[in-house]
């Protein structure tokens, strides 16, 4: 849950943080952990995660699309009045996070406040668990996207 994580610390600690990038992220407020193995046949990964509007699992098709968000949790901040900027990366073949999930935390993020820019989108040819990894092709594009906030500070 690194991308989702990315997106609680970013959001916890937004007075500190200069941009962030989450990578295969979804909605960190709006989803629940089941931890039952049964859940989830990969056996490094305990239970399986859920949209909290939906109550899909996050590996379906369009889990996480929805027209309000009322479930969400409330989300954290340190109260400051400046957010950091951010950039979703993801793929829009990932079969790990779907990619309703990641454009939900776009949504979101956007909603409370973070300027963002266009998420960087891979495309493929079919869902696959390996399109949820790291990608080469995200490497200059979130540099780049690093090295523009570092200079505006």
């Amino acid at each position: 849950s690194g991308g989702y994580m990315t997106v609680r610390a970013a959001t916890h600690f937004d007075n500190l943080i200069t941009a962030f990038a989450p990578v295969s992220s979804g909605d960190p407020y709006g989803w629940h952990r089941i931890c039952d193995a049964s859940l989830n046949k990969r056996e490094n990964v305990h239970g399986a995660g859920y949209d909290n509007e939906t109550g899909k699992q996050i590996i379906e098709r369009n889990s996480c699309q929805s027209s309000a968000y009322p479930n969400e949790k409330p989300w954290d901040t340190s109260g400051t009045s400046s957010r950091p900027p951010y950039r979703v990366f993801r793929h829009d073949k990932d079969g790990i996070n779907d990619r309703s999930c990641a454009m939900k935390v776009s949504k979101q993020l956007s909603a409370h406040g973070y300027p963002g820019e266009e998420d960087f989108v891979l495309n493929g040819w079919f869902r696959t668990i390996s399109h949820h990894f790291w990608q080469e092709d995200y490497n200059q594009p979130i540099l780049d996207f690093f090295a523009k906030h570092l200079e505006q500070k």
